[in-house]
């Protein structure tokens, strides 16, 4: 195609965002990206916040870990949650070695026993950790790891981008490894790009101005400044929705990388992932009230909306694919 055939079709397209992507797919070879999907990195990275390193605020009630697994290391971020859904990272630890050899997952043991200090001063352990399985070269080690923890402990997960919704129905597999038939296993599908998506609009969340005196907004991502440099905040965005052409002509959504480092975006869905299997999108106030009240939080101090009084003791309704152990005494809870 001459240039002035494809200066001329450029300039016909101008003012329509349609031409515009035709020819950007058509002429120039180019996906088409969604504008504003992605949160600005520098927004984010202005925005931190301060508080205790290796500590959990005061609205954290819940702790998860989502765990990502690389060629020569895991990574795994661990992430408090509060009430409508609120989160703080608390740490992205990085655990070089090779996932094949048992020492990095001794590490990765280590580090879900250990437990952090609240603001009230209790001590939270990792509720649940989910891992993910999706890269076949390691699945069998995810799949040996998950096993010696417990399902009360960690799960298997397994990106699935069709799926409306934190986490699916798991499905039983069997393990092998060397051969060798290990027994069952439950693996709990991810809704990757829902909760990508998910995690993307609640990043553009504004923070409310010290003058305002407003809570911050439900599904506000709090970050710290010791736990979230520059890398991360630009991890944090790595991925865009953009769309493409499929084999049927028509169009579809798909999350692609822009930089080549993103291990922080889905160490957050796992994350996320595993606060959904524990139930959490379905805690009402009487659950997070109990919670705090476990943590003896002074009700001054409470997240916005939690209702001090304690709730009767009727029990709580517990959903069917809930991993065992999800709600842990209290003894077993506070150290």
């Amino acid at each position: 195609m001459p240039w002035s055939e494809i200066a001329r079709l450029w300039l016909a397209a101008q003012g329509d965002d349609r031409a515009i992507k035709t020819f950007r797919n058509t002429v120039l070879g180019e996906t088409w990206q969604v504008a504003g999907e992605a949160p600005d990195w520098q927004r984010l990275y202005d925005r931190r916040e301060h508080w205790p390193a290796g500590t959990v605020p005061m609205g954290g009630l819940l702790l998860t870990a989502g765990v990502d697994v690389q060629r020569d290391c895991l990574e795994a971020s661990l992430w408090a949650w509060g009430q409508d859904r609120q989160s703080w990272l608390v740490e992205h630890r990085v655990l070089a070695g090779n996932p094949f050899e048992a020492p990095v997952w001794k590490e990765l043991r280590l580090l879900l026993r250990e437990n952090w200090r609240h603001a009230s001063g209790h001590r939270l352990p990792v509720a649940m950790a989910a891992i993910d399985s999706g890269d076949g070269m390691t699945t069998a080690e995810v799949y040996s790891f998950v096993r010696r923890a417990g399902a009360g402990r960690a799960i298997a997960v397994k990106g699935q981008d069709g799926l409306s919704a934190a986490v699916g129905q798991p499905a039983a597999t069997e393990v092998r490894r060397n051969g060798r038939k290990l027994g069952g296993l439950k693996v709990w599908p991810v809704g990757s790009s829902f909760l990508k998506g998910e995690t993307y609009g609640w990043l553009k969340l504004e923070r409310p101005t010290e003058e305002s005196g407003d809570p911050f907004p439900p599904g506000y991502v709090h970050l710290p400044v010791h736990a979230a440099g520059e890398e991360f905040c630009r991890q944090l965005t790595a991925e865009q929705l953009v769309a493409r052409a499929g084999r049927n002509g028509f169009r579809r959504l798909e999350w692609v990388k822009t930089r080549e480092r993103n291990e922080a975006p889905d160490c957050r869905v796992y994350a996320r992932a595993a606060a959904a299997a524990l139930g959490m999108d379905g805690w009402g106030e009487g659950r997070w009230a109990r919670m705090a009240d476990a943590l003896s939080l002074p009700a001054a101090e409470l997240p916005t909306g939690v209702n001090v009084t304690r709730p009767s003791p009727s029990p709580v309704a517990t959903d069917a694919h809930r991993p065992r152990g999800w709600l842990a005494p209290r003894s077993e809870w506070l150290r």
